[in-house]
């Protein structure tokens, strides 16, 4: 089987509480140009607007650290 044959699929799916607009994780993939991917799933620690955006933030940082290290 030849390696160009195969795939890595992601996907993913997030559940709001009851009442809340946004979900308080946050889930970021790249594909790096050497054919690597990066997902990052982060939990920002709570529900809502605050606990968004601290997840993303994390997540963002943490994948560029690791996209870096890759380098």
């Amino acid at each position: 089987m030849a390696s160009d044959a195969l795939f890595i699929e992601i996907d993913f799916a997030q559940r709001r509480k009851a009442g809340q607009n946004i979900c308080g994780d946050a889930f970021h993939s790249q594909k790096l140009e050497e054919g690597r991917c990066i997902s990052v799933l982060s939990d920002g620690l709570g529900s809502g607007v605050k606990a968004n955006i601290l997840a993303s933030m994390t997540a963002r940082m943490a994948l560029r650290f690791a996209a870096s290290a890759l380098d």
